[in-house]
C-alpha cells in the first residue's frame, strides 16, 4: 500500500524482498530469471496449493480461481493499480461497492498519517482501521478476522505494515508454508504489476488477516 510511490520508497520495499530472496530468514534460492505471471503461479519450486484439500472453503477456491483469470487484466503495471487499488477492484467485482469504501481499504484515517499508524503499532496500540482491507471486509461486508498464520487459507486477505520505513502492502494469500516460513500472495507490487510474490514469515511487520465467507455476485 505505497501512498506516492517515490523512488525512495521503492528502494525501502525492493530492499525487504532483498533481504528474504538472498537467503534470510530461510535458505530457499532465488528464481534465476524474471518470471512470467504463470511461471510465477506455479514457480520451479512449487508452491503447494492444495486446491482438493476439503478444508479449503469452496468460495476461496472461486475467489482465487477469478483472480488468476482476471487479475493480470486489472493491474497490468503498478501505475494502473497499486495493491490496494488492485483489492478494491477485485472486491467490486463480487461485492456492491460504495466510492466511500475505496478510503478504508487504502487506509486514509482522518488525523492520522502513516508515522502515527507505525508509531501505534511498534507501541503494541493497533486499531482495527490499521487493518484496511481484512478490516473493512469484516465490519463492512460478510468476513471475519483470522488470528494466527495456521489459520489461513488460499483466497484469504492479508494486510500488513512494515516496522520499517513508511509502508504497507496488502493482497491474497495463495500459500502459507509453516515449515519453511514464508508465504506467498497474489497482489500488485512497482516491479510487475498483478502477480505472486513470496515473503518471510518472520520478517519485523505487524500482520492482519480475514477471509471472506460469501460474495454478493457470483465469482466470476
Amino acid at each position: 500500500m505505497y501512498q506516492s510511490g517515490t523512488e525512495s520508497e521503492y528502494g525501502i520495499w525492493k530492499d525487504s524482498l532483498v533481504m528474504y530472496r538472498t537467503g534470510f530468514p530461510f535458505p530457499l534460492p532465488p528464481p534465476k530469471k524474471e518470471l512470467t505471471l504463470e511461471q510465477q503461479i506455479t514457480w520451479d519450486y512449487k508452491l503447494n496449493t492444495d486446491w482438493e484439500s476439503k478444508d479449503v472453503a469452496e468460495i476461496n477456491k472461486k475467489l482465487v480461481a477469478s483472480l488468476e483469470k482476471n487479475g493480470r487484466g486489472m493491474a497490468p503495471d503498478y501505475k494502473t493499480a497499486n495493491c490496494t487499488e488492485f483489492l478494491t477492484g477485485f472486491l467490486s467485482m463480487h461485492f456492491n461497492l460504495r466510492p466511500s469504501h475505496k478510503s478504508q481499504i487504502n487506509v486514509v484515517i482522518p488525523n492520522q498519517s502513516i508515522d502515527m499508524i507505525l508509531a501505534n503499532l511498534k507501541a503494541g496500540k493497533p486499531q482495527p482501521e490499521y487493518g484496511g482491507v481484512c478490516h473493512f471486509v469484516t465490519a463492512n461486508l460478510k468476513g471475519v478476522g483470522l488470528n494466527y498464520w495456521e489459520d489461513l487459507k488460499p483466497g484469504d486477505l492479508v494486510q500488513w505494515w512494515w516496522h520499517s520505513g513508511r509502508q504497507g502492502h496488502c493482497g491474497i494469500i495463495k500459500e502459507v508454508n509453516m515449515e519453511q516460513r514464508w508465504f506467498a500472495v497474489y497482489s500488485s507490487t512497482p516491479k510487475q504489476g498483478f502477480g505472486v510474490t513470496r515473503y518471510p514469515i518472520d520478517f519485523d511487520a505487524h500482520f492482519f488477516f480475514a477471509r471472506i465467507t460469501q460474495t454478493d455476485k457470483q465469482p466470476n
